[in-house]
């Protein structure tokens, strides 16, 4: 995906759920730009990405807000990829 933008289905579902010009932004843009995050290796990726989080020294408040959003599945995506995590 060298030179390629892309996000993951779960952040445009994110997106979706606001209300302001981001929003507008993601309900117009092209499902394509949004990559499936369902297959194995990611869902592999996300596993691992789980047990680290949740074995770390972060307070469960902020494992639970980390862990129930898109971006740990984005990180797996990225993973299972090859494609940097750009913020």
């Amino acid at each position: 995906m060298s030179g390629q933008i892309a996000s993951i289905v779960s952040i445009k579902a994110e997106l979706c759920r606001g209300n302001d010009e981001l929003t507008t932004w993601a309900k117009a843009i092209e499902t394509s730009w949004f990559l499936d995050e369902s297959d194995e290796e990611t869902q592999l990726n996300f596993i691992e990405i789980v047990a680290h989080v949740s074995n770390s020294d972060f307070r469960q408040p902020a494992i639970a807000d980390f862990l129930s959003g898109a971006d740990p599945l984005l990180i797996a995506k990225a993973k299972a990829i090859g494609a940097k995590v750009v913020t």
